[in-house]
């Protein structure tokens, strides 16, 4: 564990799905928004700010104030702003998924744990699976508080 790590992590669309790539990392040490911005401003030479439509954080309030410094900078540089989806993005993103779900009336939740229980405990059941399909791979446990931690679940 470094204090005050930035890691870059790009996370981008490829074909059919998200995928997400290390770019790099910074050890700043005592670094103000100011230093972090900086950071991100050569991370966005390299990459552009055409595409960039949000940044992630774990919530300190030197955090909020680079997301300002880089709205400023998208803006100026494409005319676009950044989605901003608070100090941790992943309840936004999981309850909006969720409610994606529920609002097209896809059953998701039902269907996955009803399939997860069709296998459990059926030795039968999996060999005929398996004969009919040539797959070994079963269905996980479903949890339903944490929609986008379950995609090795849908797959």
């Amino acid at each position: 564990m470094q204090s005050k790590q930035l890691d870059v992590l790009v996370r981008y669309w490829n074909t059919d799905k998200v995928e997400s790539r290390y770019f790099t990392s910074y050890f700043l040490g005592h670094a103000d928004a100011e230093a972090v911005h900086d950071k991100f401003e050569s991370v966005c030479g390299e990459l552009g700010y055409e595409k960039l439509a949000q940044l992630s954080m774990d919530g300190p309030n030197v955090n909020w104030k680079v997301f300002r410094l880089m709205q400023e900078d998208v803006q100026k540089q494409t005319g676009k702003k950044l989605l901003n989806v608070g100090s941790c993005g992943l309840p936004v993103i999981h309850n909006s998924f969720r409610d994606g779900c529920s609002a097209a009336e896809w059953d998701v939740e039902t269907f996955l744990t009803s399939v997860r229980w069709l296998f459990k405990d059926s030795p039968a059941r999996r060999e005929d699976y398996t004969s009919v399909t040539g797959c070994n791979s079963f269905p996980l446990d479903f949890c339903r508080h944490c929609w986008l931690e379950n995609v090795p679940v849908v797959e």
